[in-house]
């Protein structure tokens, strides 16, 4: 393959380059002024954990060390675990 481009190629090129910049500004301008949702992806760690039992908490080897296990059922009160990324410590 050449590596150089043809007069023809560079335009279509350029042309398709102007035209996905455009349906980009288009886009980022109907996010900032509101009337289209940003949708956005979350990536990383599940730090803080929840469940109504402790029979919902994974096994402290399984979750990165320093995350945390709550129980959240509204009949008793909320309590919380910290795994070391051995075993679970005691209640905080």
């Amino acid at each position: 393959m050449s590596e150089y481009f043809t007069s023809e190629q560079m335009r279509d090129l350029l042309t398709d380059t102007k035209d996905a910049v455009e349906a980009l500004e288009e886009k980022v301008d109907k996010m900032l002024d509101g009337t289209t949702p940003a949708n956005v992806q979350l990536t990383g760690s599940k730090m803080e954990l929840y469940g109504a039992s402790l029979d919902d908490r994974p096994d402290a080897t399984t979750v990165p060390i320093g995350t945390t296990f709550t129980i959240v059922d509204a009949s008793q009160e909320f309590r919380s675990w910290m795994s070391n990324g051995t075993n679970w410590g005691e209640e905080i």
